[in-house]
């Protein structure tokens, strides 16, 4: 079970997770409906992703493949509810 910490709280829980390729490397992300994403850059999900660009977070190309699976994910949330 992983757990996110944040502040004074604490997430536990089962998150979907996938691998992303990302030029010549892989980049690991678990998911959680209300804190969002959390990128890795090892298998182990143990070292966090360092961001290229602090100030410019939302032009990072982890966001192509992150948006194409989180529409992926979404569909089949949705299919299992109908």
């Amino acid at each position: 079970m992983t757990c996110i910490t944040s502040d004074n709280t604490i997430i536990c829980g089962f998150y979907p997770y996938a691998r992303f390729h990302l030029g010549n490397k892989y980049v690991w992300m678990e998911f959680h409906t209300y804190c969002g994403p959390t990128f890795y850059t090892d298998a182990n999900m143990s070292k966090e992703y360092i961001w290229k660009d602090e100030d410019d977070i939302e032009n990072d190309p982890i966001w192509i493949p992150f948006e194409i699976w989180l529409e992926k994910y979404e569909k089949s949330q949705s299919n299992k509810k109908a």
